[in-house]
């Protein structure tokens, strides 16, 4: 795995070099700045898999860095660490604004480095595969099965609204009480996921997944602070607790979106997705709970709705028959 170290403190270059190295990690490449960055990157004959930004740096801030890096052709999607002493809500959402994968905090611990790197890996691989099938989508794929399978998480290689689940779970516990307390969590279950994922190929059950991300973010408007991909049809976004969502009038504002394109998912309206919103779930006040819970809430709660709805529609249908 090739990774660029970009830090304008020498003693924490060398410090997390030493870190990777005994973790196996050997082809490191090392910048001062921002500016000297972008020339290693554009310089390089073979891409970067993975980097590691501080965000505090004299001239170009490692944010912004995050940012141009992610402009760059084929690197839409590399895991991008951001690495910094401040705490702040503020830089840690500014990082995931900019497109960062992972936030660690100065000084680091070389056991939290290698559990970060095992996130890495696996985002390095899907990146991997996925621009391998891209590359080779043809009738094989229809004749060979599936590109992904329906429970794997994180599938959707081109949306702007999401981050990685494992990311999103990470930024839950970096939050703190107080901005926990002013955030939801809220559940999006597209209800015939299954049968769109029996009906198509891997590429294409992505992109359909792709396109409910896009409605989603674009029915969350400013509330919006993250949204992630879980597998299995199920979606969880950080919502600021102002926004004050009504499920039933965002589950229609999604549909309505998705009805504009339905022509371009699917000719068989059954497989057009559709999609159930849970109620808002929040951590809670106990200090001794896990903070992630509300994710899984929220993605339950929108199962529920979505099974619910089905349902309450089926029983309504046969009584009009009858």
């Amino acid at each position: 795995m090739k990774i660029l170290i970009v830090d304008d403190e020498p003693i924490f270059r060398d410090l997390l070099m030493q870190v990777l190295q005994s973790d196996g990690y050997d082809d490191l490449q090392f910048a001062e700045s921002g500016n000297q960055a972008l020339d290693v990157i554009s310089q390089s004959q073979a891409p970067f898999d993975c980097f590691f930004l501080d965000v505090n740096m004299g001239g170009m801030s490692g944010i912004d860095l995050c940012a141009s890096i992610r402009n760059k052709p084929g690197y839409d999607k590399t895991p991008i660490v951001m690495v910094s002493s401040m705490t702040d809500r503020q830089y840690v959402d500014a990082a995931f604004d900019a497109g960062a994968s992972d936030y660690i905090n100065k000084p680091v611990d070389a056991m939290e480095v290698k559990a970060r790197m095992r996130m890495v890996e696996a985002l390095a691989s899907e990146r991997r595969q996925y621009s391998q099938i891209s590359s080779q989508l043809t009738e094989t794929e229809q004749a060979f099965g599936k590109t992904h399978g329906f429970e794997d998480a994180d599938i959707i290689a081109d949306s702007s609204f999401l981050i990685p689940s494992s990311s999103l779970e990470n930024y839950v516990l970096r939050m703190g009480g107080v901005r926990l307390m002013t955030t939801v969590a809220v559940g999006f279950h597209v209800r015939n996921a299954d049968d769109i994922f029996v009906h198509s190929s891997g590429l294409e059950f992505a992109d359909t997944m792709a396109e409910v991300a896009r409605s989603i973010g674009e029915s969350l408007h400013g509330g919006l602070r993250v949204l992630s991909y879980f597998g299995s049809g199920n979606f969880c976004a950080l919502v600021s607790r102002m926004a004050r969502l009504d499920s039933d009038t965002l589950e229609t504002d999604i549909g309505w979106k998705i009805s504009q394109v339905a022509g371009l998912l699917s000719d068989d309206a059954a497989l057009v997705p559709s999609v159930a919103v849970g109620a808002p779930k929040s951590s809670g006040l106990s200090l001794f709970r896990d903070p992630t819970a509300m994710l899984f809430a929220a993605m339950q709660s929108a199962q529920d709705a979505g099974t619910h709805r089905h349902e309450a529609i089926r029983i309504k249908g046969a009584i009009h028959v009858a």
